[in-house]
């Protein structure tokens, strides 16, 4: 006698592929917080320097697929433009990350290098990930470090003058 039993939806796979790939993927001093309520944040990420906790710290929003789309430089996002709002009105650096579970791989993207929709009324934006920023790559993250290390500086030194 065979019972219904639930089954396990192909993108609650495909997010929890995700997730772990990020996370085996992070250096190993820095932290992630996943957040209880998930408005378009998946993790909270601190950078660890020289093992030291600096401050350092930005927003990731995760996405995945289980194939490639076929196109040899990029992989692309389809983001809610409530989301790309909801990221872009963080103060924190948010950071984009598309699993590829046919490459076994993820990219990342900058959100505040993603042009903002043209049309205000528009539900959704497509976003461009290049392959070139693969998670997988040695020394991934150091771009990142860099660019957060300046942008949290520029924020910093503005609340100051305030």
């Amino acid at each position: 006698m065979n019972k219904k039993v639930p089954v396990r939806a192909v993108s609650h796979e495909l997010e929890e592929l995700s997730r772990r790939f990020f996370k085996q993927h992070l250096p190993s001093g820095w932290t992630t917080t996943k957040p209880e309520d998930d408005y378009g944040i998946d993790y909270y990420v601190e950078i660890c320097e020289d093992g030291k906790m600096a401050g350092k710290n930005f927003i990731v929003q995760l996405k995945a697929s289980d194939s490639s789309n076929g196109i040899a430089d990029y992989e692309t996002i389809l983001l809610e433009t409530s989301t790309y709002n909801y990221l872009m009105g963080n103060p924190l650096v948010a950071i984009l990350v598309k699993f590829n579970r046919q490459d076994q791989d993820a990219y990342w993207v900058f959100l505040r290098d993603i042009p903002s929709p043209s049309n205000p009324e528009q539900e959704t934006i497509t976003i461009r990930v290049p392959k070139i920023n693969r998670l997988s790559k040695k020394d991934w993250f150091v771009d990142i470090v860099s660019r957060i290390a300046t942008i949290q500086g520029i924020k910093i030194s503005a609340a100051e003058g305030v």
